[in-house]
């Protein structure tokens, strides 16, 4: 008797690939479908709306497409408002402003001055002075020294007030850009869209499948190899009793008759007594008969068989 083969290498993929049609059916819904057709072991799954909901989605694309494109415009405020607010480092232009407050003091210091220099001039000739004379000289340069006082407080004052202003300007411009930085923002989560939800594709379980072939054949392979060791241990009994006596192995004697393998040319079967329950492993006195006549004896009518004399016994 030939001991049980190990099983083959399972076909694991194929089990698989069985698993992913199963897991993978296609799905019909009042809003849509989804088919998965599969090429090989390749599979395309197409989805598709219905009418309606298709017409839904084709609208709130284009309305997404419409805020998407007024983002795209919405960039150029953007470069504006760095361009115009800012120095090429992202300072603000202080000296700008402070010339600018500045500039506003004088024009209304140089005619307030310009008068009062035609005033000076004007009483100075009245005086019978003249421009060389001592004391013209002096209430000049007085008068002057009186305007660059004023100029430079002006000066003072508008750095002073550039100071302030440039906070202010500050909080201006940077609140310009935060607006259209808000305004950018706000465009771009409008657009965001939303697909429609199926089922999502779920991957054949290669590993499971086997892992659950190769525990199966595992257990087959032991259920085998236990029952051949029950099979060897059976004939080395009828061998060893054999020996001593003959064994009844008449046909009519036996029910539940399941033929086993062939030995040297001697069927093996499993079978019951019909007086017993208790399951027997053994040949069948006709058919050893014809291939070793004097292993088999005839007692009172029913056909005996010398184990001993069997070849594969020994």
């Amino acid at each position: 008797m030939s001991s049980p083969k190990a099983p083959k290498t399972p076909d694991y993929a194929k089990a698989a690939i069985a698993q992913g049609h199963i897991s993978n059916p296609d799905i019909y819904t009042p809003g849509g479908s989804q088919e998965v057709t599969w090429k090989g072991n390749n599979p395309t799954i197409r989805q598709t709306l219905s009418p309606e909901q298709q017409a839904l989605y084709d609208q709130k694309t284009q309305q997404q497409q419409g805020l998407s494109n007024l983002g795209l415009l919405n960039v150029g405020n953007l470069q504006d408002v760095y361009s115009d607010s800012f120095n090429e480092d992202g300072s603000l232009d202080r000296q700008r402003v402070e010339d600018s407050l500045y500039n506003r003091s004088v024009s209304r210091l140089d005619p307030q001055f310009q008068r009062q220099e035609d005033q000076l001039r004007t009483r100075l000739t009245n005086q019978g002075l003249n421009p060389n004379d001592e004391a013209w000289q002096n209430e000049l340069k007085d008068f002057n020294n009186s305007r660059n006082d004023a100029y430079e407080g002006a000066r003072t004052q508008s750095v002073l007030q550039g100071g302030t202003a440039q906070q202010q300007a500050l909080a201006a411009a940077l609140q310009m850009r935060q607006q259209p930085l808000q305004e950018q923002a706000q465009l771009m989560s409008l657009s965001q869209g939303q697909m429609p939800e199926f089922q999502p594709y779920q991957a054949p379980d290669y590993q499971g499948a086997f892992n659950n072939q190769s525990n199966f054949q595992l257990g087959k392979y032991n259920a085998d190899s236990a029952q051949y060791s029950n099979n060897q241990n059976g004939l080395l009994t009828l061998g060893a009793l054999g020996t001593a006596a003959l064994m009844m192995s008449d046909r009519r004697l036996k029910k539940d008759i399941v033929f086993l393998e062939n030995i040297d040319g001697f069927n093996i079967y499993s079978f019951k007594y019909i007086w017993d329950e208790k399951e027997q492993i053994g040949v069948m006195a006709d058919e050893v008969e014809k291939i070793l006549p004097e292993a088999v004896k005839t007692v009172r009518g029913y056909k005996m068989v010398n184990y001993g004399m069997l070849p594969w016994i020994h």
